[in-house]
């Protein structure tokens, strides 16, 4: 079963910190596909994988789970 991305969200905050960094590059690598099925602008979709080439932090990439949310 695949989540959401809201889902996605509330799980990856609700982490404990020390598992927060390893669950990061999943999370990433979940984003970039949920950002590359958008159904939004080219634009937009190159602008938040430009986004997400930089969220380097759990910080960063919950901050961009809000942006796709939000779309």
């Amino acid at each position: 079963m695949e989540l959401s991305p809201e889902q996605n969200l509330q799980s990856f905050v609700l982490t404990h910190p020390r598992f927060q960094e390893k669950n990061l590059l999943k999370t990433r690598g979940e984003l970039a596909r949920e950002i590359s099925h958008l159904d939004v602008s080219r634009d937009r979709r190159d602008y938040l994988l430009h986004l997400l080439s930089h969220a380097h932090t759990p910080e960063d990439v919950a901050e961009l789970i809000t942006q796709v949310i939000r779309r």
